[in-house]
């Protein structure tokens, strides 16, 4: 409210006197602010609302985004494990043929070697039992001339006396020889055939078969009656004929055996 006031146009007119210079302002004057007829909550609301849905859209868009990248990580996590796996069964498995394969070669190696060792061993004892039962034939041939000899009392210094000694005693230290002989190389030899046999198996065909054929080899080795070199020469030829069907039976075995190795590998 402005009190002690009296407004005059201007210019004032002459002779009249300014009734005050000072205005006076004892209250401030009501400002009354009227909100347009249109704001209201709900538009406000409407408006939060507006706002809401683009963020909403934003979260479950990073969301799906997120549990995508999860999914993914879990999926590539998932196929590197079973590669990791895949590869060490792989190697595992390698391995395993890579063992099996070194296994059965060497058992062939092994079986091969045993079987060429008992091929020499049985023409060697062949060949010195062959030895011992001709000179021992001759032996007792030459020992019944010479008892002749001594019955018919043929002096000690005679010719025919010494020479059928020294035939005598030259037969003896041969068969001696030849003795020891036998004894090593029959004792190798039995060695090499157990080794053989152990490395076979007795349930398979070819199996029985060489382990029935090296029985009867060595049985035959062990049994022997000759008169003469021709008798000798043909139970060499005997023992050889056995030596080669032991020799298939073992090359069919060692190839068996290899298609075993090609089929592991």
């Amino acid at each position: 409210m402005v009190s002690g006031m009296k407004w005059k146009l201007c210019p004032l007119e002459q002779g009249e006197n300014y009734i005050s210079q000072v205005l006076h302002v004892t209250e401030l004057p009501e400002m009354a602010v009227q909100l347009s007829s249109g704001f209201s909550w709900e538009t406000i609301l409407a408006s939060l609302i507006a706002g809401c849905i683009p963020a909403f859209i934003s979260y479950q868009a990073i969301k799906n985004t997120s549990k995508n990248i999860n999914m993914t990580i879990d999926s590539q996590n998932k196929n590197l494990v079973e590669t990791i796996n895949s590869q060490e069964n792989i190697a595992a498995k390698s391995m395993k043929v890579e063992v099996l394969s070194k296994n059965r070669q060497s058992w062939i190696n092994e079986l091969r070697d045993n079987s060429a060792k008992y091929l020499s061993l049985v023409i060697k004892v062949a060949l010195i039992r062959s030895g011992i039962s001709i000179n021992s034939y001759k032996h007792d041939e030459l020992l019944e001339q010479f008892e002749l000899i001594k019955s018919n009392s043929a002096h000690p210094e005679s010719e025919q006396y010494i020479c059928a000694e020294k035939g005598l005693d030259g037969f003896l230290k041969a068969i001696e020889r030849d003795q020891v002989q036998i004894r090593i190389n029959q004792s190798e030899l039995s060695l090499v055939v157990y080794k053989i046999r152990l490395l076979l198996n007795p349930s398979e065909e070819i199996s029985q078969k060489i382990i029935y054929n090296m029985m009867s080899t060595v049985k035959e080795l062990g049994a022997v009656t000759l008169k003469n070199e021709k008798e000798g020469v043909n139970y060499i030829s005997k023992i050889e004929m056995v030596s080669e069907d032991f020799t298939a039976l073992i090359q069919l075995c060692l190839k068996d055996e290899w298609e075993r190795v090609k089929k592991i590998a």
